[in-house]
């Protein structure tokens, strides 16, 4: 079954790079890392960028005073609207509070030496699409060896960058894998301060033989000195606190429709030592039959914001012009051994304001 997930993961993985999706599982445990490198592009952007603010604010400044000298009513109505714009801005970048990891970065850290492959973090980076971790990979085989990621955990929060990359017999690549900056956002963080990962290398061209690695490691991008707290989800931030135990949380966070779906943001946590898989089955809006085939994994230990969507087409079927009411049933049980009781199965619904 392991072999089995490892296709469909790796099929996923193509898929996402192909069509330029890269969306935002595992526990603590095993070996751990330090990586290192300068940010020293991403503090140059932000120089940049506080230069360019500044000169622009200087010459919106001259402008309102030659258009005050001008036209004094319409100055003084120029003064108003710019103050209620910045207070706006001001509640704006407050609403949303990211925390960036502080210490020194290094480099060249080897995460796995032996007689077969070689995996090195040989820095790390932020540019203005998000964090990268820059690696080389080494084939020390007389096989085509794949290199995967999974179950990856950033700061506490499910954050896996689908990362898949192909070396031949007795070759070597560099690659990078990009953790996103929406990603980064939604779980409080500018930069990772702790990586945990599942590396995979297995043989490329026969992906039922069994992996030469299969190991979770730890990496800390800043030291792990630098650590930063997970960010806190408290029952009184959801909109609805749909269920909650010693095993697992599950909250509706928001409710809201864009231009191609009905969607419901939740928050998952996983308080188990296994994977949990959690899914939905039955649902209904507004009393009728509209599945959104939703399942989503989230590693030992960690948590993670999942949407689940309604499409339009699904909802024009049904005369859905409004979702008034969602119905549903939600599972949560152990993605390891489907014989175990489940952690979860219940129904719940949802009346949407």
């Amino acid at each position: 079954m392991k072999k089995t997930i490892r296709i469909i993961a790796v099929l996923l993985a193509l898929l996402l790079c192909l069509t330029g999706c890269f969306p935002f599982s595992g526990g603590y445990d095993r070996s751990s890392v330090t990586l290192d490198e300068s940010s020293s592009r991403d503090r140059e952007s932000s120089s940049r960028n506080d230069t360019k603010t500044e000169s622009e604010s200087s010459e919106k400044t001259e402008s309102s005073k030659e258009t005050a000298e001008e036209t004094s009513a319409e100055g003084s109505s120029a003064e108003e609207s710019s103050s209620e714009s910045s207070t706006e801005s001001s509640v704006e970048e407050s609403s949303e509070t990211v925390s960036t990891p502080a210490g020194e970065e290094i480099t060249d850290y080897v995460v796995i030496d032996n007689e077969e492959v070689t995996f090195t973090i040989k820095s790390g980076y932020s540019d203005m699409f998000g964090y990268n971790l820059k690696v080389t990979m080494e084939n020390k085989t007389d096989k085509n060896l794949a290199f995967s990621w999974s179950d990856t955990i950033v700061d506490g929060y499910s954050c896996d960058p689908y990362f898949y990359a192909s070396v031949s017999s007795g070759k070597k690549a560099n690659d990078e894998i990009t953790f996103y900056n929406e990603s980064l956002r939604k779980i409080g963080v500018t930069a990772p301060s702790v990586i945990s990962f599942v590396l995979h290398v297995y043989d490329d061209d026969d992906w039922m033989a069994d992996y030469l690695v299969d190991e979770r490691f730890t990496i800390y991008p800043f030291g792990e000195a630098a650590v930063l707290e997970p960010k806190d989800v408290a029952p009184e931030d959801a909109l609805k606190v749909l269920y909650e135990d010693s095993n697992v949380r599950v909250y509706i966070m928001d409710a809201y429709t864009d231009s191609y779906s009905f969607n419901l943001e939740v928050y998952l946590q996983n308080l188990t030592d296994t994977t949990v898989m959690f899914s939905l089955d039955g649902a209904s809006v507004n009393g009728y039959m509209c599945d959104p085939f939703w399942a989503t994994s989230v590693p030992a230990s960690a948590r993670d914001f999942s949407v689940i969507s309604w499409y339009n087409s699904e909802l024009e079927k049904n005369d859905i012009e409004k979702v008034e009411e969602i119905e549903f049933s939600l599972r949560a049980y152990d993605y390891d051994d489907w014989y175990a009781s489940d952690f979860l199965n219940e129904t719940f619904s949802f009346t949407v304001e």
